[in-house]
């Protein structure tokens, strides 16, 4: 098993089923696009890998704001469904908190749907705690 930063275009595009799982939405062929956008605003793409096949997906933002001063923030992490329970998404979250102190960030930081009930018990195993709700209110956008 290796971390790997996803950068090629052929990374990335190996990336696209395993994310997809966790975000349906996406559109394979506008996947590396979408990437690369999310490139130029500081996201970071991490696959850990089984034989050079992802299994497990962590998208990152090194973030700064006037509440936690500099974070990290988690906006995507996602394991295979049959390679769940065999650490894969741990050892990811140890890779992000030791990056996070490297980079003198204050804290991880990550939202998760109030369904996400596996989720939410990996999170609060890793330390995490519920400390905000987090409010969205939707805009409708001309074309």
């Amino acid at each position: 098993m290796d971390i790997v930063e996803a950068i090629t275009l052929k990374q990335i595009n190996q990336c696209y089923p395993l994310m997809n799982i966790l975000r349906p939405k996406l559109v394979e062929s506008e996947f590396s696009d979408q990437i690369g956008r999310q490139n130029k605003q500081g996201y970071h793409l991490i696959a850990l890998r089984d034989n050079g096949n992802p299994v497990s997906l962590l998208g990152y933002r090194l973030v700064e704001n006037l509440i936690l001063s500099r974070f990290l923030y988690i906006d995507d992490l996602v394991t295979e469904p049959d390679q769940r329970q065999h650490g894969h998404a741990s050892k990811l979250l140890n890779w992000a908190v030791d990056l996070a102190k490297k980079n003198s960030c204050t804290a991880l930081q990550l939202d998760s749907g109030f369904a996400n009930t596996d989720a939410h018990r990996l999170y609060l195993n890793h330390g995490f705690t519920l400390s905000a709700h987090h409010l969205r209110k939707p805009i409708s956008c001309a074309s």
